[in-house]
């Protein structure tokens, strides 16, 4: 009470004007009538702002979740895309009807760590085995493969990346009438361009020519797009085309990934082992 008192006798005469001064304010907006419209005015605007201001918030904290959502969605469109017959073009109702014979299957991760600047690179992601997670799953994104599972925890996996000298990718030259096959190495030097190696003399590939999956691997299908011709050399006496291929995937900028599972995958591997075998 003492302390109550004390206040009062150091900042009463303070508080005492605070005290009149909405006092006056009130009357003012109260028998004021273009006073009070300003008033209720910019009430208005201070409560819009506050309400857009605790909206943005909220917005912005459930911003992963909705995001997870899309990215799921465009998993499961992206899906069906993979599976469709090449020469039908998808209906909506094609596309509803088609997962139960899906032979590739999409789902999303976020990618959690990243490097790029060194000769054997790797990322991680943050969905493992208890996703359904397996080593030598292929990982895409919408501008081209990225990489491989090399492995798996329960709720991480680690990528081996087209930046690595172990990586190997069997890449062919889109053409309408005849795919011309290789295999794409990285360079170990610019993180947007890797190397086309054995492509043959008959190949005649040109600057601007489209790479793509060449679906000889159970890990990626055929048809993705890898990048473009950017430059072609040819060295004396060799039997085959060096070519330079310019990325379409941004390895410096990856954030959401896709795993691609294989449904197929274990008969593709027994036919081959079985063509081996004879």
């Amino acid at each position: 009470m003492r302390n109550l008192i004390l206040l009062f006798v150091r900042y009463g005469g303070f508080l005492l004007f605070v005290f009149f001064e909405l006092i006056s304010f009130s009357l003012i907006v109260r028998f004021n009538e273009a006073q009070g419209a300003i008033y209720l005015n910019s009430l208005s605007n201070a409560t819009n702002f506050v309400d857009e201001s605790v909206a943005g918030a909220i917005d912005y904290f459930s911003l992963r979740r909705v995001n997870d959502s899309l990215l799921a969605e465009n998993a499961r469109l992206r899906t069906q895309l993979l599976n469709r017959p090449p020469q039908n073009p998808p209906s909506i109702d094609t596309l509803n009807n088609a997962e139960d014979s899906l032979i590739y299957e999409l789902f999303p991760a976020r990618v959690i760590y990243n490097s790029i600047t060194r000769r054997n690179n790797y990322l991680t992601i943050n969905k493992g085995s208890a996703d359904g997670v397996e080593e030598r799953m292929g990982v895409i994104t919408p501008q081209g493969p990225v990489g491989v599972v090399r492995s798996v925890n329960r709720h991480h996996a680690l990528i081996m990346p087209l930046l690595h000298q172990q990586s190997r990718l069997s890449a062919s030259i889109r053409r309408e009438d005849e795919k011309y096959f290789g295999s794409l190495v990285w360079n170990g030097r610019d993180p947007k361009r890797a190397d086309l190696v054995y492509v043959p003399l008959h190949a005649e590939p040109v600057v601007g020519d489209t790479i793509e999956t060449s679906g000889f691997s159970t890990i990626f299908p055929a048809g993705l797009p890898i990048g473009v011709i950017d430059q072609v050399s040819l060295e004396s006496g060799s039997n085959f085309y060096d070519i330079e291929v310019e990325l379409f995937a941004d390895f410096g900028r990856l954030e959401f990934v896709y795993i691609v599972r294989n449904n197929n995958k274990q008969a593709q591997r027994e036919l081959l082992q079985q063509q081996e075998n004879e």
